[in-house]
């Protein structure tokens, strides 16, 4: 078991049955969202829900990883957001959800990384393993100098990144635990702050209030970019399934919420209240905060970015989606 960070973590909550959804309701303020539980579950046989959180952020060890992911996902070409500075990779991730059906390859969703070009090398934003070809677009681009991580949701693949760029550093948020056997991958491993960052001009905001350690990062590039995880998602409205996300998979997120431009994740939210915490106590002024930035490209680690009103379109998605104004 994972011992809990805090006194808070500590509350035991009971088990649900995991075919059943649940409710995610923040003092009458937040719109009801159904959260299909598998999306938040890694397995049946645990003890409270704040456990099975743990749980799911636990990466494989490096010597799974790269036995799991020794083929790449599907995933597109290399798209430009800002020529000669800026480009995104769209992808998908098979979450290793819901048994035999995650087996069967139907739970797979979008996901999203960032290429960013630091005077004459490159930087990967929330990387994930690509095909060969996906990796020699890159290194068209310039010499990976290093990868950033921003949150411990997005990296279970991490190894076999690392393996196709030993000489790249390998950057996370303060917080994230990686894997066992890291040490055997040889890579420098560095820890960035808010005042410690390897892309001169860039800003590290962390989420408050969260279980774990999510970190935003504002890119000094045009009028800056936005670069979220989990806590902000693109997600098409109205379709259920897209390229990179499963029929399956699209049904949940519609039906759970999580649809919208520059939706506050609903399964990040609802963690605030199975950790005691009323996510309206943190989230709608943190996002103020992030509105107040200067910015005008949002890319999410899953959608597409988002270059036109990015700014407007996530400001009235958060009102709309917290009742509040942001």
């Amino acid at each position: 078991r994972v011992r809990p960070p805090d006194a808070t973590a500590a509350v035991r909550w009971p088990a649900r049955s995991a075919g059943r959804c649940t409710r995610a309701v923040c003092k009458g303020s937040l719109e009801r969202s159904l959260l299909p539980k598998a999306l938040v579950i890694m397995t049946a046989e645990v003890t409270s829900e704040q456990q099975q959180l743990y749980d799911f952020l636990k990466n494989p060890s490096v010597e799974q990883a790269l036995e799991r992911y020794s083929k790449a996902y599907d995933h597109d070409p290399i798209e430009v957001v800002i020529p000669d500075k800026l480009w995104v990779i769209q992808g998908r991730f098979h979450m290793m959800i819901m048994g035999s059906l995650s087996k069967a390859g139907f739970t797979y969703v979008t996901r999203t990384m960032v290429i960013a070009k630091d005077g004459d090398q490159i930087v990967l934003i929330n990387p994930f393993h690509l095909s060969e070809d996906g990796y020699k677009q890159i290194e068209a681009l310039g010499s990976v100098k290093c990868l950033l991580r921003t949150s411990p949701n997005h990296g279970g693949d991490a190894p076999a990144v690392v393996k196709r760029f030993p000489q790249a550093e390998y950057w996370i948020v303060d917080g994230i635990t990686l894997p066992d056997g890291w040490t055997t991958l040889g890579v420098t491993t560095k820890t960035m702050s808010p005042a410690n960052l390897p892309i001169e001009g860039a800003e590290l905001l962390l989420v408050p209030g969260l279980f774990y350690t999510e970190g935003v990062l504002i890119l000094p590039y045009g009028e800056g970019v936005l670069v979220t995880v989990d806590i902000l998602q693109n997600h098409n409205k109205g379709a259920c399934a897209t390229k990179h996300n499963s029929y399956l998979m699209g049904v949940f997120m519609k039906a759970g919420g999580f649809q919208g431009k520059g939706r506050a994740g609903p399964a990040m939210v609802k963690s605030y209240s199975q950790f005691g915490k009323d996510p309206m106590d943190f989230l709608p002024a943190f996002f103020r905060i992030l509105l107040e930035k200067r910015w005008s490209i949002f890319i999410s680690g899953h959608g597409p970015a988002l270059v036109d009103n990015a700014k407007e379109s996530v400001r009235a998605t958060l009102t709309e989606q917290f009742k509040v104004d942001i």
